[in-house]
């Protein structure tokens, strides 16, 4: 079995085949890359809950999570792992995180850590990400109407609104809201400096 695996193995490093190696069960996974373009799709849109996923591609959970491994480390998905035995892509999370705040009216790492069943690190690394692109967007300006701002930056505007008042409490955004005329009021901007990425996440435990 080990020489037919290294044999397997030489063949799809020279692309002659399309496959992944299970060594822990010494199974081939063979795939289509449309198949595979199909699945990253997925992934990078919406919450996949690996059982369910498994099941769906007649796979075992630990195979499944042997696929999402290799589109973290081909750079093709980035994301984390849940404590429910999900895979979230950053860009699904930003969804998630806008949706909860908009919900909830309030922007708590803590509270959309607990609901989302991620980290707090990865929260906030998030929310940076959108502070600072609302940031950038600011730059040139010393007003701006939030409605203008939210469609620049293709966020929610009551969203928008929440970070904006975020940014000024913590004094990211040295201005005003004036909540009358709907205008944000700059006299300085404090840019956001860049973080430690909280690395997308492969699981340690395996046949779950």
């Amino acid at each position: 079995m080990k020489f037919v695996i290294e044999i397997i193995g030489k063949s799809i490093k020279e692309g002659k085949i399309h496959a992944l190696i299970d060594t822990e069960n010494l199974e081939i996974i063979y795939y289509e890359p449309e198949e595979m373009d199909n699945l990253v799709k997925l992934l990078n849109s919406d919450r996949v809950s690996i059982p369910e996923l498994a099941n769906e591609l007649n796979l075992k959970n630990d195979q499944v999570e042997l696929i999402i491994d290799y589109l973290i480390d081909t750079g093709r998905i980035k994301g984390i792992y849940t404590s429910d035995y999900a895979f979230v892509s950053d860009n699904a999370l930003k969804n998630l995180i806008v949706g909860l705040v908009e919900r909830t009216g309030k922007i708590d790492f803590h509270e959309i850590s607990n609901e989302l069943l991620i980290s707090e690190d990865k929260v906030k690394q998030i929310v940076d990400e959108l502070s600072r692109a609302v940031i950038n967007a600011l730059v040139p300006y010393r007003r701006i109407r939030i409605a203008d701002l939210s469609h620049e930056v293709s966020l929610p505007q009551n969203f928008t609104l929440l970070l904006l008042k975020k940014l000024i409490a913590e004094e990211k955004i040295v201005g005003s809201l004036d909540m009358v005329d709907e205008i944000l009021v700059i006299e300085q901007i404090v840019r956001v400096p860049e973080i430690a990425q909280v690395q997308s996440e492969k699981r340690k435990t395996r046949n779950k």
